[in-house]
């Protein structure tokens, strides 16, 4: 008896492991979702393009020589110069057309010999009418050739500036009409843009254009679309912007930042084209409502850079969701 009682205090002291009572897990807070919110406003809102464009000459003349296949002798300007009417810019070779006068020279010297010695001898009429005209062949013969020297130098027709030189060498050959040379006048300068972009732009459009931190406003002045069908073929997809006054703030040459307005309206709903969700031909947005996400479909209009207008489907007020 006293055994048992022996045994009986080591079972009540945990001979037996015990079990541990289940821990209830601490309940979470649900994570609120934050979303990057935009409320829809009336603001203006305009399509444009926009590019690269370049300053030149709105007046330039581009000069050739019309007698036949001649050789050069000298170009005596270069890219950039400054000319006034009538600079000699251009020199033809005249060695070989001054042989040809001074013996067109003994010629008609000759001719008026034999007429004054048919008038000395009594020649009849017609012996006599026969030198007259001979003299008037050999005079005009002269004078073509003196003509022809005269044109063998290319002369600036205004005062302007050189911006194109064609690339020869001394005793190349110059073939007649080829151009040669463009004078500019630097006075008057527009804005070239060209690009794939421009099938929408027309004549008399505002335009934006920016150089060296200044912002100068003009107007399209020619438009491809408007462009009639016997146009130069390189002003194919090209605009042409005046603007006031640019001979004060740029160069020719200068590269500046086009923008020209196709469209815009004043005071009408706005979101970011960053709010706008596509599937198929299907447009619409997100947008929070008593706390949750939902989906709108939508109508919209002008696209700018940045923001698209909407005709239908929200009104001034709404929270879109932007992400």
């Amino acid at each position: 008896m006293s055994t048992a009682l022996l045994v009986m205090p080591f079972l009540g002291c945990g001979l037996f492991p015990r079990e541990d009572e289940p821990v209830v897990p601490a309940l979470l807070k649900p994570v609120e979702q934050e979303y990057e919110i935009f409320e829809v406003s009336r603001r203006d809102i305009s399509r444009t393009i926009r590019g690269i464009g370049i300053v030149e000459p709105s007046e330039q003349r581009t000069l050739h020589f019309s007698r036949p296949h001649s050789r050069l002798e000298r170009i005596a300007v270069r890219l950039g110069d400054r000319v006034e009417k009538g600079t000699p810019l251009v020199f033809l070779d005249t060695e070989e057309l001054e042989d040809q006068i001074a013996l067109q020279e003994l010629q008609l010297r000759k001719a008026r010999l034999q007429l004054d010695r048919s008038a000395a001898l009594g020649a009849d009429r017609f012996a006599q009418d026969m030198a007259e005209i001979d003299v008037l062949m050999e005079e005009h013969v002269l004078a073509t050739l003196e003509k022809q020297y005269e044109r063998s130098v290319l002369a600036s027709p205004v005062d302007g500036v050189v911006i194109f030189i064609e690339q020869l060498e001394e005793g190349d050959t110059v073939e007649p009409y080829r151009p040669l040379i463009t004078i500019a006048d630097p006075r008057k300068l527009h804005v070239y843009y060209q690009s794939s972009k421009t099938s929408e732009v027309k004549l008399g459009m505002p335009a934006i254009v920016r150089h060296d931190e200044q912002t100068h406003r003009g107007r399209v002045v020619f438009a491809a679309g408007d462009a009639p069908p016997s146009a130069d073929p390189e002003l194919r997809d090209a605009v042409i912007v005046s603007v006031p006054d640019l001979q004060e703030h740029a160069a020719i040459g200068d590269f500046v930042d086009l923008e020209v307005l196709i469209e815009s309206w004043e005071s009408t709903l706005v979101v970011p084209k960053s709010a706008l969700r596509r599937y198929r031909d299907r447009v619409y947005v997100h947008v929070l409502e008593e706390g949750r996400k939902r989906e709108r479909d939508v109508e919209i209009g002008i696209e700018s850079y940045t923001d698209v207008e909407i005709l239908s489907g929200l009104e001034e007020g709404h929270k879109v969701i932007l992400r």
